[in-house]
């Protein structure tokens, strides 16, 4: 997914498991429980500067389960898809 078409508050969800990280102090500290597959989750903020010597960027995400942590992402990954409300 190309970093610029994310939406802040957008919904998304993607086709395989996520694993989710606590932040301290700008790094990555504590993994926490990963999104199952197709769960949705909202997209609070986006940091491509942490990992910006590798192919990855960091979004700041909340869950349906209530929890607010970052996950990575490759800026080449086709897996996170927006979710469409209704059809």
């Amino acid at each position: 997914m190309n970093i610029d078409s994310i939406n802040i508050g957008g919904l998304y969800s993607c086709y395989h498991p996520l694993e989710t990280w606590e932040r301290c102090g700008g790094n990555l500290s504590m993994r926490l429980a990963d999104i199952e597959p197709n769960k949705p989750f909202v997209v609070l903020e986006v940091d491509d500067h942490l990992l910006e010597y590798c192919d990855l960027y960091q979004l700041k995400v909340l869950t349906t389960d209530g929890l607010v942590c970052w996950i990575d992402v490759g800026k080449s990954n086709e897996s996170i898809q927006p979710v469409s409300c209704g059809s």
